[in-house]
């Protein structure tokens, strides 16, 4: 069913990617410090001039393109460990009141583009009734 956006904004968020199979192999130290790289970076975009005056959004659906710069481009929901540590971040800026399932309808992932840039992602929220 499609749904008409009410609004939407796109953040942009650059970092050293991972999968859920990469953070399969980190230690809980290891894997701590890359979630919390992630998050810092998207409250970091979220509270950038340019993104000031976003309303906080109230319930969305997210869309989640990740641009990998190299090696193998990894699965449609591969990089679900770095899209809810910036979903986290935009909760932590006050973009997203909460993460649950009252604010937030549902995360469609994008299978992975290749890009020349960093390695970032992008996270698009629509607003829904």
């Amino acid at each position: 069913m499609k749904m008409l956006a009410l609004r939407q904004h796109t953040f942009t968020v650059h970092g050293d990617l991972f999968t859920v199979n990469g953070e399969r192999k980190l230690n809980r130290f290891a894997r701590s410090t890359k979630v919390k790289a992630w998050r810092d970076a998207a409250k970091s975009v979220a509270e950038h001039p340019s993104n000031c005056g976003v309303v906080p959004f109230r319930h969305v659906v997210i869309e989640a393109e990740i641009y990998q710069h190299s090696g193998t481009l990894g699965d449609a929901g591969g990089h679900a460990p770095v899209v809810k540590a910036v979903v986290d971040g935009l909760v932590d800026a006050g973009v997203l009141d909460d993460d649950s399932g009252s604010y937030v309808e549902k995360i469609s992932y994008y299978a992975p583009y290749r890009t020349a840039d960093r390695a970032h992602i992008k996270l698009t929220l629509l607003e829904v009734a």
